[in-house]
Order: structure tokens, then C-alpha cells, then sequence
């Protein structure tokens, strides 16, 4: 696997507890806390590829709540006890780091149930174009801060009931228009 390269990672519902465990794993491996039993990865058919050692990696994201992953961390390893104490002082500066890294997310056209936890930000007031040209430049400077050489977009946001695309998306021309 290839250590010469920074990836980051940009993880949508980047305080989720997926995105937690994934930054935590990450942190676990690189100080030996954890094995990589599992990862496909470390499989020898793969060995040659020249894939990201996950160490190589660097997280942020977007997130709609207003929060610190370290403490919530702390919150899912206190409910569930797979974060040990060990992995979590591990992962507190990456998760440190990742906080750092964090932008608000959306939730534009999300159901009630993330409504009553999260408020619609300025963002989800901004016409369509708008709202893609502030997710790009939220990548942009991500890669620039963290001098990247590629981002990866990782989408961990809560699962909804599908919405009804408005008749207008259909079409490229009413799209650009909005």
C-alpha cells in the first residue's frame, strides 16, 4: 500500500457513529491497538495495487448538528462500550483534527425526524447554485487546508424516507434557472 499520498476523507453525517468508528479505526491501527483482520485491502490479491494506507488518510465533513467528535465519541463509546478508553485517547487528536474540519451540513428537503434535530442552516436558504457552489468550495478548502492530494466524498448521513423530486429537477434548463 502506497504512504506517499494524503487522501482526505470527507464524511456526509460526519459525527454519526459510523464516522466516529471509521476515524477511531483509522487512529486504533496506527497505534497498534487494532489488527486490520478484515479489511480487503490486506488481501495479497490486492497488495499490488498501490491502494491509501488508511493512516494516510485525513477526515472531515459536513455535519448538522453543532458538535465536538470527541465528545461524541465519548457519548457512543459510554452507550455501546466499542470504543474502549484505550481507542478513544488514541483517536482524541485525530478526532480533535476532524472537528477542526467540519462544515455546517444540510437539511434541505430532510424529514421531520432530522428537522427536530437539527434546524434549517443559512445554507439551506441559498437558491440550488448557490448551495453546490458552498458544498465545492467546502472541499476545495479542505484539500487546500490539509495540502491533499485527492478527496473522497463519503456519504454517512441518516437514512430518510425517499421525498418526491419536485417536477422542476427533471430538467436541466428549470435546474440552472433556480
Amino acid at each position: 500500500m502506497s504512504t506517499d499520498r494524503r487522501v482526505g476523507v470527507w464524511l456526509i453525517g460526519a459525527a454519526g457513529s459510523v464516522s466516529i468508528c471509521s476515524i477511531a479505526g483509522v487512529e486504533a491501527m496506527r497505534a497498534g491497538l487494532i489488527g486490520r483482520t478484515g479489511m480487503v485491502s490486506e488481501l495479497a490479491e490486492l497488495r499490488g495495487l498501490g491502494l491509501i494506507e488508511p493512516e494516510s488518510l485525513v477526515f472531515g465533513g459536513h455535519e448538522i448538528r453543532r458538535c465536538d467528535l470527541v465528545a461524541e465519541a465519548e457519548e457512543f463509546a459510554q452507550a455501546n462500550g466499542v470504543l474502549t478508553p484505550e481507542i478513544l485517547e488514541a483517536a482524541k487528536p485525530a478526532l480533535e483534527r476532524a472537528s477542526a474540519n467540519l462544515r455546517p451540513g444540510l437539511t434541505l428537503n430532510c424529514g421531520e425526524g432530522l428537522r427536530r434535530v437539527a434546524p434549517p442552516s443559512e445554507r439551506d436558504r441559498l437558491p440550488l447554485l448557490e448551495i453546490v457552489e458552498s458544498l465545492k468550495q467546502d472541499l476545495a478548502e479542505f484539500r487546500t487546508r490539509n495540502a491533499l492530494d485527492a478527496v473522497i466524498v463519503v456519504n454517512l448521513a441518516s437514512a430518510e424516507r425517499a421525498f418526491e423530486m419536485p417536477r422542476e429537477y427533471a430538467y436541466l434548463e428549470t435546474f440552472l434557472g433556480m
